[in-house]
C-alpha cells in the first residue's frame, strides 16, 4: 500500500492556544478553521502529503474529549540543531533535550498546550 495523503486527527481541550501554538511557534500553514455548533476544527498543511488536524469544542464550552494520552508525534527534519534553536526562540516548552541516540538519530521533544510531545530528529552517521 502506498497511501497518498497521511491525516493526524486528535481531540484538544485547548483549541485556541493550540491553534495559536502550531501556527505562531512551529510555524505550520493553517489552511482554515471550521465552527459547526457541536465542534471547531484546525487544519493545517505540513507538505503535500501531511495533513494535520485537530477538534476542539465550540467558542465557550469545555471540550469533552479527552486529549491522547499516549500520542506521540515524530517528525524527521532536514536539519535538527536548526528546529532545535527555531523552537526555543520561538519560547517552545522543552521535553526531551538535543541529543544522540545509538540507533543514528539525534532529536529533542517538545511539549505542546495540550501535554503532547512531539519529537524532532534527523538521522546522523
Amino acid at each position: 500500500m502506498k497511501p497518498k495523503k497521511f491525516n493526524l486527527h486528535f481531540d484538544t481541550p485547548n483549541f485556541d492556544k493550540c491553534v495559536a501554538f502550531y501556527r505562531d511557534k512551529m510555524g505550520f500553514h493553517l489552511r482554515e478553521i471550521m465552527e459547526y455548533p457541536n465542534k471547531r476544527i484546525a487544519m493545517f498543511d505540513l507538505n503535500d502529503a501531511v495533513e494535520f488536524e485537530f477538534f476542539g469544542a465550540p467558542p465557550g464550552e469545555i471540550q469533552q474529549k479527552p486529549p491522547p494520552s499516549n500520542a506521540r508525534i515524530r517528525l524527521e527534519v532536514e536539519d535538527v540543531d536548526m528546529e532545535y534553536e527555531r523552537l526555543m526562540a520561538n519560547g517552545v516548552e522543552l521535553a526531551e533535550e538535543l541529543q544522540n541516540w545509538e540507533w543514528g538519530e539525534r532529536s529533542f521533544g517538545i511539549r505542546v498546550p495540550d501535554g503532547m510531545i512531539i519529537y524532532f530528529y534527523s538521522k546522523i552517521e
